[in-house]
């Protein structure tokens, strides 16, 4: 029996310096530090043109979000409005940010006055939206406010995209989907048609109304607006 304990011990002795021996590589560690990880921007802009020449030569006037504000002036001002009839403006939206986005737009807005020449109220919801025109990719139908827009940006190193030439209901336009992406200095082209609705009476003569456009914007793995 001290035979036998004696070669096991022996057997395990020699198994372990074995393995001591066997185990003794070379090694190396490398670490490499001070790398980066940056986060993209978002940066949309939402313009119109003045003077319109047909050849850029007019002003540009621009505003961008939170995270770029660049005013230049405020938009063309839409003049002899009357009851029924349709008059226009221009608006392009232009992604200046890192990184693609999706984007929804909405015009809204009020009168100055309270109240009106006759002394009645003014009502906001008789001032309409009832189109908004997407023009098609370098195509500006002949229109000089859009081929202002166009030459301006195109010469300043921005690419012209579209969907398609189309009309929407307004005064929303936009949504969760690739037909209203832009990519980094991208750019697409609207037409606003406002109206003042033909029951508007001599109440409406000389009054003001103030419009915003409001343009929301989110990245394209984000949900829906």
């Amino acid at each position: 029996m001290k035979t036998l304990l004696r070669a096991f011990v022996i057997t395990a002795v020699a198994l372990t310096a074995l393995t001591t021996a066997t185990s003794a590589y070379f090694t190396a560690n490398v670490t490499a530090s001070n790398n980066q990880i940056t986060t993209g921007t978002m940066t949309a802009y939402v313009g119109s043109w003045l003077n319109p020449t047909g050849d850029a030569t007019g002003q540009w006037v621009a505003y961008a979000d939170a995270t770029g504000n660049y005013e230049i002036g405020n938009f063309p001002v839409i003049a002899n409005v009357e009851p029924g009839v349709t008059q226009y403006g221009y608006v392009v939206v232009a992604n200046y940010g890192s990184l693609p986005f999706q984007y929804q737009g909405t015009a809204f807005g009020s009168w100055v006055n309270t109240t009106g020449a006759l002394g009645e109220p003014l009502v906001n919801s008789l001032m309409t939206v009832p189109s908004i025109h997407r023009y098609p990719t370098g195509n500006c139908e002949g229109n000089l406010y859009c081929a202002d827009i166009y030459y301006w940006l195109t010469n300043a190193g921005y690419t012209n995209v579209s969907a398609g030439s189309n009309d929407f209901a307004g005064p929303i336009v936009g949504g969760a989907s690739s037909d209203f992406q832009l990519n980094f200095k991208e750019f697409t082209i609207y037409r606003v048609d406002l109206t003042l609705d033909s029951s508007a009476n001599n109440n409406y003569q000389g009054q003001t109304f103030n419009y915003t456009l409001n343009l929301q914007t989110k990245q394209v793995s984000a949900p829906g607006f």
